[in-house]
């Protein structure tokens, strides 16, 4: 019987009108390693991606239709972290887990009633180029959470959304300001429970730089600027659309910071081997 509740956004796996067989096999993959490590599976999509999803995924998952989307934004139907979130807690579920899509969950969590309710469960992941795997390469992003439901319940809308970049970052952030302990999800090696099948970045290089700055303004700035919808991104991406390239040093900066941001939650964050 499934224990956790795992709320995430699956893409179609159609793509200019036909079944790509490599995205459907692996997300596959991936459904089936969520389910066998006590996870119900809850996917929040447009509707129009949702009835795909259904169709591909419908007999292990269960659809949440979103009422908005990054759509209007940047074009594309990408699902706002605290939607998925809110969709969780809208079960009754007391802990929701929140993950990237294509990633496997290789080691199970205990059962939610065994969990402290003051810690956040955070996982990075290990990319392959496929599975089986001869070898691995650690990756700082966080793609997988497990949150008590009065975190849910606290957060502002801030703008983050799957498939965009920042949110793995934002979301452990706002954890520790409201004194959550951070652990992090190892195996008995000390590697991640995560395994991500090698691709190219989904965003872009404005979206990372505009979600960078986004998400230092949030976080040291201005604490209360996230109060409209978007968490004000919508202006954000209009004052960058059309602009040139942003200067190379100033994207160094901003994936340095990153990378510091990422350093700064491995040191935060006590193992706890699963």
């Amino acid at each position: 019987m499934a224990t956790h509740l795992l709320v995430t956004s699956i893409p179609s796996p159609v793509r200019a009108g036909a079944v790509q067989p490599a995205r459907l096999d692996w997300t596959r993959r991936c459904i089936r390693s969520w389910l066998d490590t006590n996870h119900r599976v809850l996917s929040v999509n447009e509707p129009a991606e949702g009835a795909e999803v259904r169709a591909h995924y419908g007999a292990d998952v269960t659809v949440v239709e979103a009422t908005r989307s990054t759509r209007a934004i940047n074009g594309k139907p990408l699902v706002y972290i605290v939607d998925a979130l809110r969709a969780g807690i809208a079960t009754d579920a007391k802990r929701v887990s929140l993950g990237n899509a294509d990633v496997v969950v290789t080691r199970a969590l205990p059962k939610p009633w065994e969990l402290d309710g003051r810690s956040f469960f955070l996982s990075n992941r290990l990319d392959v180029e496929d599975l089986p795997a001869t070898k691995a390469e650690f990756f700082g992003g966080i793609d997988y959470v497990n949150v008590p439901a009065s975190l849910v319940a606290a957060l502002p809308e801030a703008g983050y959304a799957f498939g965009m970049p920042w949110w793995d970052y934002w979301l452990p952030m706002e954890a520790l300001k409201r004194k959550l302990v951070l652990r992090r999800l190892v195996d008995r090696n000390g590697h991640p429970v995560l395994i991500h099948r090698k691709h190219a970045n989904a965003w872009n290089w404005q979206e990372f730089r505009v979600l960078g700055q986004h998400f230092f303004s949030h976080m040291y700035v201005d604490r209360d600027a996230a109060c409209t919808t978007d968490g004000g991104l919508a202006g954000l991406f209009a004052a960058t659309a059309g602009s040139p390239e942003p200067d190379p040093g100033f994207l160094n900066l901003i994936t340095l910071l990153a990378r510091t941001t990422s350093q700064f939650i491995q040191q935060a964050s006590k193992p706890f081997v699963v």
